[in-house]
């Protein structure tokens, strides 16, 4: 979430200083869009599983990929 908020002031801010131009909002509005979509997904790519003899939760599945992207995407809409 924090990261979601830090990039939606990054972009009204970027579009207020170019004075609301259209094509501005659409570049910027799709790539924040992408962003969110690629946060989002992120939240659910963990599968954890109940481990009863340690009593804790075990992750037993992941994707690594997503998460590369995401940060690599992240890092890239940084240096815009």
């Amino acid at each position: 979430m924090a990261i979601l908020c830090a990039s939606t002031t990054l972009l009204l801010r970027t579009i207020a200083l170019w004075e609301r131009r259209r094509s501005i909002i659409i570049v910027l509005g799709t790539l924040c869009l992408a962003h969110w979509t690629l946060l989002y997904r992120g939240m659910f790519l963990v599968v954890a599983q109940w481990e009863p003899s340690r009593g804790l939760c075990v992750v037993v599945k992941t994707d690594p990929s997503l998460l590369n992207m995401t940060f690599f995407f992240s890092e890239y809409l940084l240096f815009l």
